[in-house]
């Protein structure tokens, strides 16, 4: 009959320390997505704050106008924070403090589309 030995010299097998290993590295990778999720709206934050207007009204969003370039829309309601950039086109937002804005989509550097979001007449 044959009898089935123990390493008792062994208690911690490769499978035991494999795991503390991807535990331990887990972990640490946790750690940093935590630190970087809990600075983002600190920097989401200070970019939003950097570029909101001061209160931009239904009226100045009715003086863009199709066809007008960046720079004559940039005259009107000031820099913006660019959002999206293709080869081809740009998207502009215009925020004010109390989460209204303004969407400029400029293509050829020429504004094609433009949309509101909850402005307030003056």
């Amino acid at each position: 009959m044959t009898t089935l030995q123990t390493n008792s010299s062994n208690p911690h097998p490769l499978g035991t320390k494999l795991f503390a290993l991807c535990f331990l590295m887990g972990v640490a990778f946790g750690s940093g997505i935590m630190y970087a999720v809990n600075q983002y709206p600190t920097l989401v934050n200070q970019s939003t704050l950097s570029a909101e207007s001061s209160n931009l009204t239904l009226a100045e969003y009715e003086r863009l106008k199709l066809g007008m370039s960046i720079a004559e829309a940039q005259s009107i309601l000031g820099p913006g924070v660019e959002t999206s950039q293709t080869e081809t086109a740009r998207t502009l937002v215009w925020n004010n403090p109390n989460g209204s804005k303004i969407i400029a989509i400029f293509v050829g550097n020429q504004l094609k589309n433009k949309k509101q979001v909850d402005l307030l007449g003056r």
